[in-house]
């Protein structure tokens, strides 16, 4: 019984996440092609109250630029991806959705994300399973 309880909080857990994606989504429906024109570095301190000791991490914030009705626009993604990966895509093309009412408002999809969610689908999925067949003794 516990398996299938832990099976679907998983699958809850991956929900959540699919309905933040979706909502973040949701006033962006003008799809383009974005080129990844800058990547703000930003540096982030930490202080652990309890040992004084302050930490340092950084945030990689890309700027897009797209097109709009002829019109060159830039934008800054407004969140920070903990991973350095964005600093090789520097010059890349990558799919972006816009807001065409505020352009500053604009969805990129993250591929890693995507990927989070299917794989805690699939993982509660299979946990379900297994807990349902064990509770008709089936293995």
């Amino acid at each position: 019984m516990e398996l299938v309880v832990i099976g679907v909080l998983i699958i809850l857990l991956a929900v959540v996440f699919l309905i933040i994606q979706m909502m973040s989504k949701k006033n962006c429906q003008n799809k383009t092609l974005a080129k990844i024109i800058e990547v703000k570095q930003e540096q982030y301190f930490k202080k652990d109250i309890n040992s004084n000791n302050t930490s340092v991490s950084f945030a990689f914030r890309p700027v897009y630029e797209f097109l709009v009705n002829g019109n060159k626009v830039h934008v800054a993604d407004s969140k920070g991806y903990k991973y350095k990966g964005y600093l090789k895509k520097l010059g890349k093309y990558v799919s972006l959705y816009y807001n065409s009412t505020d352009y500053n408002q604009i969805y990129v999809s993250d591929s890693v994300l995507n990927i989070i969610i299917a794989s805690a689908i699939s993982i509660g999925t299979i946990v379900v399973t297994l807990g349902v067949l064990m509770i008709f003794a089936i293995i």
